[in-house]
């Protein structure tokens, strides 16, 4: 004993923060040698350092439950956003070789029908008005054709929700064919509604089969952004006067091709070629072939004469002729053309092609029918003004943007085929007043000559 310090069963406390420590000590109360327990005082710091570590594991683990939490969520996303791109993928089409379905040909003939159905309206009332608007609903049918041809385009047309959303067009084109003779009347929200159902049936396809990969859908998503614009001009052209209508409608034109050409300035878009121009060259046979029907209407209603077996044999002459012009190698010309070309230059280059130049050539050839029917129902009658217009002017339309598209395509201007277009619109003219007949055979004559000088110098090359 004797005072000293010694250490105890507890050792020493030194290192203990806030701990007790034992040891024999004297005690002038208990006496020498008592063991007493000694605590020692802590720090305000030792004191809270075990809360402040609790709490700091409370906040690391909720932290962590957050961040947990954020994986989620972006996982979650990151999912939904794979399903979507997986989903437009199985839509969308993959083979560049893929022509036209049989679905997108039962697709032509309803609007076909309404080409027809525009080609009697402009006959029963033959006059620049008629013409006019003839031209402005014809735009509707076109720009609605053409919209939904672009969206097939990036679609792979035999997956059964592509033709089934096809077929519902179809459905609603038949309601907006049937009342193309109303656009102007009582019953124009009948025509103006199904063409707006058709161009939103076709941009919601068109942004479905579209994948986000090379900025596609970010052109698509542009491009149906601008086309609200023209449909909404059409919709209030719907409920205004005749007059007034007329305005809404052009403007409705002017809509149009602004956002057609403010939406190919995106990189984005591409186009299968193939496809794009059989959709095309299947219209253009379509129409044709509703130039030889109109024709032959009106010979069933006739007594057989020599004036009309004359008349309707160089109708089915002319369109052949036609149907060769296009076919022959200048169909096979422009498809090269964009074969060379890729991404957005094929794409605009398509667009200015077919979307635009094949309208007036497409009004050319309901032009043509106007003329077949007014010259065989009447195959006795001298051939006036206006039929010669309707004939020689769809003549004049379908040549020149048929050489417009291979200039556009190529730059070869085709001057053999543009001098002798010239030279028959002149005779067709200086045949007023005369039989029918011989406009009809002009018009064959040149056309023969050249188809015959344009396949020797470039349908064998």
């Amino acid at each position: 004993g004797g005072g000293r310090r010694r250490s105890g069963i507890g050792g020493s406390s030194a290192g203990r923060p806030g701990g007790s420590c034992g040891g024999f000590d004297s005690d002038p109360k208990y006496g020498s040698g008592r063991f007493v327990v000694k605590h020692e005082p802590r720090s305000a710091r030792e004191q809270c350092e075990p809360h402040v570590e609790h709490r700091v594991g409370r906040v690391r683990g909720l932290v962590q439950n957050g961040r947990d939490d954020h994986v989620d969520q972006r996982s979650q996303a990151e999912h939904q956003r794979h399903d979507v791109e997986g989903l437009a993928a199985a839509l969308h089409g993959h083979d560049d070789e893929q022509g036209a379905d049989f679905v997108e040909l039962f697709f032509d003939l309803v609007f076909v029908f309404a080409i027809t159905r525009i080609t009697h309206l402009t006959v029963e009332h033959l006059s620049v008005s008629q013409v006019l608007k003839s031209v402005l609903i014809f735009w509707l049918i076109w720009w609605g054709w053409t919209q939904f041809t672009w969206a097939l385009n990036a679609a792979d047309t035999r997956n059964p929700e592509v033709r089934v959303v096809t077929l519902i067009a179809t459905a609603v084109a038949f309601v907006m064919a049937t009342a193309t003779d109303q656009v102007f009347g009582a019953g124009v929200m009948w025509f103006a509604v199904s063409y707006i159902i058709i161009r939103l049936l076709g941009l919601g396809l068109f942004l479905r089969v579209t994948t986000s990969g090379e900025g596609h859908r970010s052109a698509v998503i542009g491009w149906a952004i601008l086309s609200l614009a023209g449909m909404l001009a059409v919709l209030c052209s719907a409920l205004v006067d005749e007059t007034a209508r007329v305005w809404w409608l052009l403007a409705t034109v002017m809509l149009d091709m602004i956002a057609g050409f403010i939406a190919g300035r995106a990189q984005g878009w591409y186009l299968r070629t193939r496809h794009f121009v059989e959709r095309h060259g299947l219209i253009v046979i379509i129409a044709l072939g509703e130039s030889l029907i109109v024709a032959a209407s009106a010979v069933i209603g006739n007594e057989r004469s020599p004036d009309l077996i004359l008349s309707s044999g160089l109708a089915v002459l002319l369109t052949c002729l036609l149907w060769w012009s296009y076919f022959a190698w200048t169909h096979e010309y422009i498809e090269d053309a964009l074969l060379k070309e890729a991404g957005a230059v094929r794409a605009r280059l398509g667009r200015d092609i077919y979307s635009f130049m094949h309208f007036p050539l497409v009004c050319g050839i309901i032009g043509i029918a106007i003329g077949f029917e007014k010259i065989l129902g009447h195959p006795h009658d001298p051939l006036s003004l206006s039929v010669a217009g309707a004939l020689g002017g769809g003549v004049f339309l379908f040549m020149s943007f048929t050489a417009a598209s291979v200039w556009k395509s190529t730059g070869v201007i085709l001057m053999t085929r543009l001098v002798i277009l010239v030279a028959s619109m002149v005779g067709v003219f200086l045949s007023i007043g005369y039989n029918p007949g011989l406009a009809l055979g002009i018009l064959s004559l040149s056309l023969t000559v050249t188809v015959v000088i344009e396949w020797d110098r470039c349908g064998h090359s």
